[in-house]
């Protein structure tokens, strides 16, 4: 609720990083596959410029195994 905004950019941006830390949470928690479904949430925002976004990418590489 705390990502919505009119803002469709800013509330990709918002959504990118909360799946992203909530991926990390998820790590955190010992739920590898709510971090992989959080991750891939943070990706499908399409919110490239961010660091989440580039982390999620790269955290969803190193547990999936993906090139």
């Amino acid at each position: 609720q705390a990502a919505e905004s009119a803002d469709p950019d800013a509330r990709r941006a918002r959504l990118c990083v909360a799946h992203f830390y909530l991926g990390h949470y998820a790590l955190l928690a010992g739920n590898r596959g709510k971090a992989i479904e959080s991750f891939r949430n943070a990706l499908a925002t399409g919110a490239n410029t961010l660091r989440q976004h580039q982390g999620a990418e790269i955290d969803l590489k190193r547990l999936t195994g993906a090139p």
